[in-house]
């Protein structure tokens, strides 16, 4: 099986409470990694988690969060809203809000390296899985 290329590499986007360690971990050991932080993304502190699901399709980025509470209904919301219309949305990795900085590293680097960003569209997954 051939590695993905750079284009169909996931890209990701922290919610704005993304642990920005993370991002920062990643960026500094995977380069060629396109992560940004909410604060990055240019878009409005406090937005609604519905606007910031539906703003992921916009950016093209897998939303980073740790909401494993309201976020899987929220993008479930949006995605039943878009899919009629043929849209998709890039996919949610929540990850546990208290696990271990490198270990979240990792899980990232792992699926950007090994998998492409259609791999992910329309999902909700926690990591690890």
């Amino acid at each position: 099986m051939t590695p993905p290329s750079d284009a169909e590499r996931p890209r990701y986007l922290g919610d704005e409470n993304f642990n920005h360690h993370i991002i920062s971990g990643l960026r500094r050991l995977y380069p060629d990694l396109d992560a940004i932080t909410f604060s990055e993304s240019g878009l409005p502190e406090g937005l609604a988690d519905p606007l910031l699901v539906e703003e992921t399709a916009r950016l093209d980025r897998i939303l980073l969060t740790h909401d494993k509470r309201t976020m899987p209904g929220h993008f479930a919301a949006v995605l039943a809203r878009l899919l009629p219309i043929d849209q998709h949305l890039p996919g949610v990795l929540i990850i546990q809000e208290d696990f271990p900085v490198a270990e979240g590293i990792d899980q990232l680097a792992l699926v950007w390296g090994a998998s492409s960003a259609d791999e992910w569209r329309d999902r909700v997954v926690f990591l690890p899985e």
